[in-house]
């Protein structure tokens, strides 16, 4: 099975990408900047594309069944807090989602976050409500808008 998995250099992803290639999956890595020389002769097709780019998302899905979309502008805490920088990764979850279905791929994961349903940081929010309303950061009010905009796309 061909599987692309964006975000292919950060810890979960890197470490999905090890697992699906043992498991004998052909394997499309997307990075943001290269990986490092050990990574690049793993047997896994190592791409550097910006997400933000429409055409570049067509590419990475393109041939794909499945995509695991994992990219994303993190930080620390100080990022976590910025609403503006966090709201920034709806662009490109968007665009690899749209480009995703244009072109066909037959699966998606989305990586959400659990502080969505974290009671210290989302006190007011009923398990399973699927309501959008704001969060308190901007990372996490992209990760909700973007899993609302998942499910949306599954249900067309």
């Amino acid at each position: 099975m061909k599987i692309t998995v964006t975000g292919a250099s950060g810890f979960i992803g890197n470490r999905l990408v090890d697992r699906l290639r043992r498991d004998g999956h052909e394997i499309r890595a997307v990075h943001r900047t290269p990986p490092p020389p050990e990574r690049r002769g793993d047997g896994v097709e190592h791409v550097i594309e910006d997400l933000n780019d429409q055409e570049a998302c067509r590419r990475v899905c393109r041939g794909s069944d499945r995509l695991y979309h994992l990219a994303a502008a993190s930080g620390g805490a100080g990022f976590q807090r910025d609403r503006l920088q966090g709201l920034l990764n709806v662009r490109h979850s968007t665009q690899i989602l749209l480009a995703a279905c244009e072109v066909g791929v037959d699966r998606v994961l989305f990586a959400g976050s659990a502080m969505l349903a974290n009671r210290d940081v989302t006190p007011d929010r009923i398990p399973g409500d699927t309501n959008f309303a704001p969060v308190p950061s901007g990372y996490m009010t992209e990760k909700f808008f973007s899993e609302q905009l998942w499910c949306a796309m599954g249900d067309s």
